[in-house]
């Protein structure tokens, strides 16, 4: 049978919820918490075998959005297409339809669930975190019974369940310090004791009551004494108990040293993969027909190998060359100073030969700019200073050519002129000064002072002077020009033109000045820099002489540290030379191992042991072999298991003397002295409760009888009483004979059943849990007459399934149950398997790999995975990609938007 799909009309969340095209290999149904992912899970057991009734403690899931209680599915079956629906209101009614919608007969379903019903689907194909979690609180032997029956092919009730209410039944009735027979048959004891003693009650009031107070002193002194016992019986009940805790302790105290921790951590990845060489080991076993001819090509290729080396090499000179990894690192560091070395020599060398380079150019770059000339003899002053006096010559001159022009028009206008003048020389003057040129400055201030005076004195004068006037401004403006030709080096007469060569005479000076102060200032930075690149290149020096040296005394270090491979090889020579070496000393020793192999498998394995020694010592373990790698990996577990102990053994010891007491007489270990002393502290219990009880009531039926006496006699009541307690221990026996009856049929039963069916299911589990562990553990078996798991792992030892971590244990319970799937598959019941979030509390590599077990289950069985982890989904799509995913999360939202 196989789930095509869905539609929930109504149910809890869902309404109107249609799926369709479901794979059937792997589906994966994704989303958050509180989706609604258990709905669909009751949902599809509701449809298939039935709604819980008002009745029922499990949930209704009542439709919250309206829609119809129920739905239908859609599957697929050897006669085609089926749809099967379900209602809550027609709970005894269900709908088979076929194909073409036609209404099917109701044992047409009946027969496809093959007699299946609601709990053997709930406890077999649809099984999650819930029932994971009931794993964790159970003791070690509930853990194994627990997964012994998850390995039986039937109902939900757990077969180890009915046989323990059995026994229970049994002990009601009959115990060994209790039970309702022990109590009829004391009460038909006393019951005759009460007949007899009534028929001879007459002896006597005094003797009555002397009689019961000597059972009053007598009880007295038996509670004493049961109390004593008791307390003793006690201690040793609890030396026992704390037994197993102390010998665990012990055993860790002996095993895990100081750091033992830590050092296991560093260690883990080698204990790995020594424990996967053991299957080497077996092959090893196996091939030893083949050993001889592959140690005489190992001894040829070792022959080569030491000819390979050259001359001189032996089997002596192999063993004494140190081959270790510090060696090794040696070498490697020694490789590594040395190129260090070389590469700084190479960088000293460089650095050196690019100082002295750059230093040349520098020098060349001085000269060349020496051999451009120094440049004119004049300063920038003097440039500066032919400026002014070309700029005075030129206002001069414009002056006097005014002076000219306007002789003609009067003398009126000549005070004009004559200060118009005025203001020029005084500009020009100023701008002297601004410009640093204070003896410029300080002759256009005499001229503007010249060029004032005539100005008032031409504006003061009659107009017949003007003439006058004029010929003095132009004396003045004469005399300006020859001042200003004096210092530009001219002579008269000065015109425009040799005005405008002057300017231009007086611009290339100007460039030619600066030019010569421009290289002044070059060769005067390149001194500063020649200076820099001499020191650099000493220091360049210094340094290549330090790096040679360097290089040199490593050298001298390397031929001593290479002497014995040797010392003409560089130090990848040499790690190539050791690591030839090391393959010659490996081929040797592989061979050495193969001939002792020959004598037998006992000293293969002692070779083997061998090769695992260095692990074991750094781990400071005692043993060697599979039992010492054993021993190793459970370090962990002893010292978990050491602190649980010591815990548990103070809570139960607790404090004060008594604990003192205790804890001394737990370290004795005297355990078969204890046992002793117990059984013979419960049988005096048993004897002296026995003995109270008679005693009491052997108390009550004397004040009983005295008070019976100081009324009346009553025979006949007491023979009722003799004939009633008869009745009732007859019947009482017969129960417990039932009961016993009952169980031995279930045992012989269970024991049929494990020795034809229950094998089946073990293999396929074994093949799944090796795949999920990696191979650490190997088979799933049920010891013979006990009814628990345990598994084996790859060295062959037994493990109680209530020892496996809680992953661990986890982990098997699904193998089983997948074994348990296959098993009813091959007998004809194919249903959904139905799985929750089963993969949360394996760690990564396991979480994989179930993945993958279930992956490859999905081959020939329908599961329906549901998942709110997305790691969970990535694991499936590693596996299976192409898997057909349900989305709860979007289906949600749609119905929300819908609604």
């Amino acid at each position: 049978m196989i789930l095509r799909g869905w539609q929930i009309d109504g149910f809890g969340r869902w309404r109107d919820f249609r799926v369709d095209d479901l794979d059937a290999g792997l589906n994966v149904v994704t989303g958050p918490n509180e989706i609604g992912k258990s709905t669909i899970h009751a949902f599809v057991r509701g449809v298939l075998f039935g709604f819980p009734d008002n009745r029922s403690r499990e949930p209704k899931y009542p439709p919250l959005r309206g829609g119809e209680h129920g739905g239908r599915l859609f599957l697929e079956t050897a006669a085609g297409p089926a749809a099967v629906g379900r209602w809550s209101k027609k709970r005894r009614t269900v709908l088979v339809e076929g194909a073409e919608g036609e209404r099917l007969e109701a044992g047409h379903f009946e027969q496809l669930l093959r007699g299946a019903n609601g709990e053997l689907f709930r406890t077999v194909f649809a099984f999650g975190l819930d029932e994971l979690a009931g794993l964790e609180g159970l003791s070690a032997e509930e853990v194994g019974l627990r997964l012994f029956d998850a390995g039986l092919e039937g109902a939900g009730r757990s077969v180890a369940g009915v046989a323990e209410e059995l026994q229970r039944r049994q002990q009601a009735e009959h115990k060994s310090r209790g039970g309702r027979i022990r109590e009829l048959a004391r009460e038909l004891v006393e019951a005759r004791r009460a007949h007899d003693a009534a028929v001879a009650r007459s002896l006597g009031h005094g003797a009555l009551e002397a009689r019961e107070r000597e059972l009053e002193e007598a009880l007295a002194s038996s509670r004493r004494a049961l109390e004593a016992e008791r307390r003793a019986l006690t201690g040793y009940e609890t030396l026992l108990g704390l037994w197993p805790l102390e010998l665990r302790r012990r055993r860790a105290a002996e095993v895990l040293g100081p750091g033992g921790v830590e050092v296991l951590e560093d260690l883990a990845p080698q204990l790995e993969g020594l424990l996967a060489d053991g299957a080497l080991q077996r092959d090893r076993m196996r091939r030893s027909e083949a050993l001889a001819a592959a140690v005489a090509e190992r001894r040829a290729s070792f022959a080569r190998s030491l000819a390979e080396l050259g001359p001189g090499w032996d089997e002596g000179r192999l063993a004494a060359t140190d081959r270790s990894p510090s060696r090794r690192a040696r070498i490697v560091r020694a490789r590594e100073a040395l190129e260090r070395a070389e590469r700084a020599l190479a960088e000293a060398t460089r650095v050196r030969e690019g100082a002295a380079a750059e230093e040349a150019r520098l020098a060349a770059e001085r000269t060349a700019i020496e051999g451009d000339g120094a440049g004119p003899a004049e300063s920038r002053a003097v440039v500066r200073e032919r400026r002014e006096a070309l700029a005075r010559l030129r206002a001069a001159c414009a002056e006097r050519d005014r002076l000219l022009q306007r002789g003609d028009r009067g003398s009126g206008r000549l005070g004009g002129v004559a200060l118009v003048a005025a203001l020029l020389f005084l500009a020009v003057a100023a701008l002297a000064w601004v410009a640093g040129a204070p003896a410029a400055a300080a002759v256009g201030a005499v001229a503007a002072l010249a060029a004032g005076l005539l100005a008032l004195s031409l504006r003061g004068g009659a107009a017949g002077a003007g003439s006058r006037e004029n010929e003095a401004a132009r004396a003045a403006c004469e005399a300006a020009i020859e001042r200003a030709c004096l210092v530009l080096g001219l002579e008269a007469p000065i015109d425009a033109a040799r005005l405008e060569s002057c300017a231009i005479d007086l611009e290339d000076l100007e460039r030619a000045v600066e030019r010569g102060d421009e290289r002044r200032r070059q060769v005067a930075a390149l001194d500063v820099r020649l200076a820099g690149a001499a020191a650099a290149l000493a220091a360049a020096v210094a340094a290549q002489d330090t790096a040679a040296d360097r290089l040199a005394s490593l050298e001298i270090a390397w031929r001593k540290e290479a002497s014995d491979l040797g010392s003409s090889l560089s130090p990848a020579a040499a790690l190539d030379r050791l690591g030839a070496i090391e393959r010659c000393a490996e081929t040797l020793e592989a061979c050495r191992r193969e001939e002792a192999e020959l004598a037998g498998v006992r000293a293969a394995a002692a070779r083997w042991e061998g090769s695992v020694a260095e692990l074991l010592q750094a781990a400071g373990i005692d043993g060697e072999g599979a039992a010492g790698l054993a021993s190793l990996a459970g370090r962990w577990e002893l010292a978990r298991a050491a602190r649980e102990a010591e815990v548990q053994i103070a809570e139960q010891v607790g404090a004060g003397p008594r604990a003192a007491t205790l804890r001394v007489v737990l370290a004795q270990g005297d355990r078969a002295a204890w046992e002793e002393a117990k059984a013979k502290g419960a049988a005096i219990v048993d004897e002296l409760e026995a003995t109270c009880a008679a005693q009491v009531e052997a108390l009550a039926l004397q004040r009983k009888e005295r008070a019976e006496l100081e009324a009346s006699a009553d025979v006949p009541a007491a023979a009722a009483l003799v004939m009633v307690a008869e009745t009732e221990l007859a019947a009482a026996v017969g129960r417990y004979r039932e009961a016993a009856l009952l169980e031995r049929l279930l045992l012989d039963t269970l024991e049929r059943f494990q020795q034809e069916r229950q094998p089946e299911v073990l293999r396929w589990a074994s093949e799944a849990f090796e795949q999920i562990t990696g191979g650490r553990y190997v088979l799933v078996r049920q010891p013979a007459g006990v009814r628990e798991v345990e598994v084996v792992d790859a060295g062959g030892r037994a493990v109680h399934a209530g020892a496996l971590s809680r992953g661990t244990r986890e982990q098997l319970y699904v193998c089983i149950r997948l074994g348990l799937v296959r098993a009813f598959a091959g007998r004809g019941l194919r249903l959904p398997l139905l799985l929750d979030d089963v993969f949360v509390n394996f760690d990564p590599a396991r979480a994989a790999a179930t993945a993958a077990v279930v992956a490859d289950f999905a081959r020939e069985h329908q599961v329906l995975l549901f998942t709110c982890h997305p790691q969970t989904v990535l694991l499936v799509e590693a596996v299976a990609p192409g898997r057909r995913r349900i989305d709860l999360g979007a289906a949600a939202e749609a119905a929300m938007q819908v609604a």
